[in-house]
């Protein structure tokens, strides 16, 4: 868990360095990155052209409310979600050379 809440801080710390998407769902927001970025064990976090999803521990919310947050008003600035479940979705999409991550607030 800890390069999942290494990967969120880093889109946190740096928006230039992502896309975002949240027109497919109300509940979402879908961050896009170039896959030149250097990470940890990239292969476990993004599958190559396949989805891998997990639901975010309780005690990552509680950790870092600021990410929660900046996440909720991504999916929606007037009206934030609140975090009850949290899950991420990612992948790695090989013909955009991007890497997926999508955050959904669940309830």
């Amino acid at each position: 868990m800890e390069n999942v809440e290494m990967l969120l801080d880093y889109c946190y710390t740096h928006p230039q360095s992502y896309t975002t998407e949240t027109e497919r769902y109300q509940n979402a927001v879908a961050l896009i990155l170039p896959d030149t970025l250097i990470l940890p064990e990239p292969g476990s976090l993004f599958p190559p052209n396949a989805l891998d999803a997990l639901r975010l521990p309780q005690e990552l919310i509680a950790k870092r409310p600021d990410i929660i947050a900046w996440l909720a008003r991504l999916v929606n600035p007037e009206e934030p979600p609140v975090a009850q479940q949290l899950w991420l979705t990612t992948s790695h999409v090989l013909a955009k050379r991007a890497l997926y991550i999508e955050v959904a607030f669940e309830s």
